[in-house]
């Protein structure tokens, strides 16, 4: 059985369109979630990024936007804001460590992946760092596209666990609070 499929990996959007267009070399790449985990190789919460059956990538939450390091409540003492700041900045900065460490992939999967991308808009020429850029616009499609809820995944063709499933994701205000959280 594969991995998609004991981790009860559900897609993010209703439409189960992809997230990456396919290109010559690579894709179509999938975002899925994990709803009921699957050991350590894929832990429920988790993101994928899907071609066929196996995730290429699994990450733990959608990186956040680098944190606005101004700080508007002047009314607190300079040492407090600035602790403040630095310790969203650790956390932003260690998440993003931690997303950058499950990217290392063979060549093949990166260059798959990289012309994927580049066929969704990045540019190595603009856009300095293809993690954060690709998370962007992962937040970018979350906000446009409509989201998958737990009765589009009954319909699905492997929808079993249904009770779990609806007891992780209640409402549509939930499920976008969820996709969206760090």
């Amino acid at each position: 059985m594969c991995l998609q499929c004991m981790a009860d990996a559900q897609h993010v959007f209703k439409s189960q369109k992809p997230v990456l267009p396919k290109t010559k070399v690579g894709g179509p790449y999938y975002l899925v979630r994990a709803v009921c985990g699957c050991r350590d190789d894929w832990p429920q919460g988790y993101y994928g990024l899907v071609v066929c059956n196996d995730p290429e990538v699994i990450w733990k939450g959608l990186l956040a936007s680098q944190p606005d390091l101004r700080d508007a409540s002047a009314n607190r003492r300079r040492e407090d804001r600035l602790k403040d700041i630095r310790m969203r900045y650790r956390k932003w900065e260690d998440h993003l460590k931690d997303i950058r460490m499950r990217f290392f992939m063979n060549p093949r999967q990166g260059y798959e992946l990289v012309t994927s991308c580049m066929a969704a808009g990045y540019d190595p020429r603009k856009h300095s760092d293809e993690i954060q850029w690709l998370m962007g616009y992962l937040r970018k499609q979350i906000k446009k596209r409509r989201l998958a809820t737990p009765a589009d995944w009954d319909e699905a063709p492997f929808s079993y666990q249904k009770k779990t499933r609806k007891r992780i994701l209640a409402s549509p205000d939930k499920l976008k609070k969820c996709w969206l959280e760090l």
